[in-house]
Formats: structure tokens, sequence, C-alpha cells
């Protein structure tokens, strides 16, 4: 239909980095005179041909407003980050260390099949996963939830349901009221706990990914990421989260879990 149109055709893409996935660029037309893509992470995460497809699509970046200059200019609140550090446990070490002279091992190897690609990349999330559930996170996030004098208006990022749970009940110990934000909460059932995150009456929302990308609710100022990627464009979007302007909102605090080695 778009294709018979008349006159002049225009293609504006939100969140622009979804379109350079394999099958979402299949829509990427020609018969579009005008293009116009948005994003605040264009790029894709280890993806060089999506990113490539996207920038050649797009005609790259003619427009780059940055962080800095949005805080500078009153449109995103002032934060702070703060890195809470945590260290694995002996077994997660030994399973870490493990899985890495494995992976370094194949990428020594000058020809690898297919079948040897996918369990490379299997093993480089199974390690990945290690770091993102690690045991002491949890313990470090009770830590924090006891040294504040009151948790409002937050967000909590997880890397599983058992987080997800673990991290309610620690909350529900210190008396604040928590909602899980997750794929189980339908549309209506989201609004419901943007209204009721606003008006104070649940203090935090408890989340995986879903809280990721296209979801503003300015009033949150302080976010937790018990469990992020390596992907920066996953901490840019959680980060984003918080920065929204509000009334009587002063600044934004993130704090990150952050494991190192021994």
């Amino acid at each position: 239909k778009i294709a018979s149109a008349k006159g002049e055709k225009l293609i504006i893409a939100d969140e622009v980095h979804k379109a350079g996935a394999t099958k979402v660029r299949e829509g990427l037309s020609d018969i579009y005179d005008h293009r116009l893509g948005l994003s605040a992470t264009p790029s894709r995460h280890m993806d060089d041909k999506g990113t490539e497809v996207i920038f050649d699509y797009f005609g790259g970046i003619k427009k780059d407003y940055g962080l800095e200059r949005a805080i500078e200019e009153g449109y995103l609140t002032e934060y702070e980050y703060k890195v809470n550090l945590v260290e694995l446990t002996e077994d997660e070490r030994e399973e870490y260390l493990e899985k890495t002279r494995k992976i370094a091992s194949m990428l020594n190897s000058d020809d690898l099949s297919k079948n040897d690609q996918e369990a490379l990349e299997n093993l480089t999330m199974q390690r990945a996963d290690i770091i993102k559930s690690a045991v002491n996170k949890m313990d470090k996030f009770e830590e924090l939830i006891d040294s504040f004098n009151d948790f409002e208006r937050a967000l909590v990022y997880c890397n599983n349901s058992g987080q997800v749970a673990e991290a309610m009940d620690i909350l529900d110990k210190y008396h604040y009221k928590s909602h899980q934000f997750t794929q189980e909460e339908n549309d209506e059932k989201r609004e419901e706990l943007s209204d009721r995150i606003r008006s104070g009456s649940v203090n935090a929302l408890v989340a995986m990914k879903c809280l990721d990308e296209g979801y503003n609710v300015p009033a949150i100022e302080r976010a937790v990421l018990v469990s992020s990627t390596g992907n920066p464009a996953q901490y840019i979007q959680r980060r984003g989260r918080v920065h929204r302007e509000a009334e009587g909102k002063e600044h934004a605090v993130i704090h990150d879990m952050m494991v190192i080695p021994d």
C-alpha cells in the first residue's frame, strides 16, 4: 500500500538500533524518499553487519544530542554513579576460570566449524551468566538497602526470576513495598504500577529486561543494577530510566553491582 501511495514517502524508525536485526532489516525498503532513525544507542553491540546496515540506510548520524548537553540545558537531571564491588565465591571463580580456559583454547583454533562457533557462543553466555547471577550480589544488595534512610521511587534490575523474588523479599524485610515488572504484567498493569510509583504506594519496581527501553516514569530517582550485561547499549538504556526531569527531583542515583577478580 505504501509503495503505491502518491507523493514522497517518509519512514521514521524509533529505537533504530533494532532495525539492524536480521529479520527487521528486511523492512528497510528503498521506496522511502526520506528516512529518520532515532536512538540513544544507534550502534548494535557485537553486530558490525547490523550496525553497517543501519548507518548505510539512514545515512549515518546527522544530529547528536549528548547526555552532558541535555543535562546542561535542563532536559535531563544530574546523577551520581556509585559502584558496589562484589566478589565471586570460590566455586563461581573456579567455574569462571574453567570456562575461560575453554574459550581461550577455542579462540586459538585456526579453523572453527559452525558447531564450534555455536559452542563458543554458548560458553561465552554461560560465563557471563556466572557474573550476572553471582550469589554475593544479593548480600551486597541487602547491605545497600540497609544503608538507606529511605528507598522510594526506585528501580531494581535483576537477571532472572530468582533474583527478582530474592530482591523483593529483601525489600519486604526492610518494610519497603515493591512489585515485579516483568513480561507477566500487561500494559494496563504497567500503567497502574507507574501511577503507584508516582504516588508512593509502591516504593520500588523490580524488573528484568522489559524496563530497558520505552518505559518512562520521570519520578524515578534511584536505580540499582543488581545485574547487567557487558552491552553498553543496555547500560545506557537503563541509565535513561532515571534521568527524566520531574517536579521536586533534584538528582538521580545509580548503584551498580560490579563483580571483580580476586
